[in-house]
């Protein structure tokens, strides 16, 4: 399906387009990630291109591994019109992103330094002759 600037989708259309399903559309409204930007005369929600753009971006937050609370905090409050608001916004946005990810690549560095650090303890056991650890034995804290 093909989107047009003005065009105007329930949410079925939405959904589709986005990858989603109703329900999360729904969801998404009632925690207050998204809003319809109209509703019909006969009380459809109808959403529009800026709508299923921000549910794109809330999907690339969520691959990244926020919370939807932290996607709250991310996302605008509300809709900016103006390309310098949207590009000011967008590089704060961004940059938070990179520092985010930045500070779980070094927790990941640092984990996966003390699961180095525990195969190395585990190796010191295997060559160890006693039956049992003794209670001042340090290799013991790699077992899981």
């Amino acid at each position: 399906m093909i989107y047009v600037e003005n065009e105007l989708y329930q949410i079925g259309q939405l959904g589709e387009l986005a990858g989603l399903s109703n329900r999360t559309i729904r969801y998404y409204q009632e925690i207050g990630l998204i809003e319809p930007s109209q509703i019909s005369e006969g009380g459809f929600r109808l959403f529009n291109k800026k709508d299923l753009h921000r549910l794109q971006v809330i999907e690339v937050y969520k691959k990244l591994g926020f919370e939807l609370k932290e996607i709250q905090k991310l996302l605008p409050k509300k809709n900016l019109n103006n390309k310098s608001d949207m590009i000011d916004y967008s590089r704060k946005v961004l940059l938070e992103q990179i520092d985010s990810i930045e500070k779980k690549i070094n927790e990941l560095r640092e984990i996966k330094s003390e699961r180095i650090n525990d195969l190395s303890l585990l190796t010191t056991c295997e060559k160890c002759k006693k039956k049992e650890c003794p209670p001042e034995c340090k290799s013991k804290a790699a077992y899981v």
